[in-house]
């Protein structure tokens, strides 16, 4: 209830945050990148297929060449897909909002009082090292589970950071 009349006041004010950035998975393949791997996979898949064009072993070597290609082309484009998930937090003086894009396009929201919030780092979480969450508003969200466990720590340290700053 307050938390919403403060989050409109910030954003209606036009308050620039103190603190805002965009987490998301590491994308170490580009489309360019991509498209030439898929050409030099598919010249290697070839290969050995030539000696036994003329054939019947070609029809015996060509579905699995191709089914491998194939396979790899579909396991990339799902890999890009899921590089569409990402965070957005932004921290102002009354107000840090954590707000997560899924990969469908839907979005999950939450907000808290930056006095209030408390910035936990698991050191040794039974699945993930470096887990981090902020809780605050009755609530407690993960931050950055996608990222590594060093990369966790600076955000950590980012927000600290802001919040001390404040208070």
């Amino acid at each position: 209830m307050l938390m919403t009349n403060n989050t409109e006041t910030v954003k209606s004010l036009g308050a620039k945050p103190l603190l805002s950035l965009i987490l998301w998975p590491n994308r170490s393949l580009d489309k360019k990148t991509f498209f030439t791997l898929m050409i030099m996979i598919i010249g290697a898949m070839a290969i050995p297929v030539i000696p036994f064009i003329g054939t019947k072993t070609l029809l015996i070597i060509l579905p699995f060449s191709f089914g491998t290609t194939l396979l790899l082309f579909l396991l990339i484009l799902l890999n890009y897909r899921a590089g569409k998930l990402y965070e957005s937090v932004k921290i102002w003086p009354n107000l840090i909002e954590v707000k997560r894009y899924e990969i469908n396009g839907t979005h999950k929201e939450w907000n808290s009082n930056p006095y209030w919030t408390k910035v936990k780092l698991y050191k040794e979480s039974q699945k993930i090292q470096n887990y981090l969450t902020l809780s605050g508003s009755g609530r407690e969200v993960e931050v950055g589970a996608f990222l590594a466990p060093n990369e966790r720590l600076e955000i950590k340290q980012k927000i600290d950071t802001v919040i001390k700053q404040l208070y």
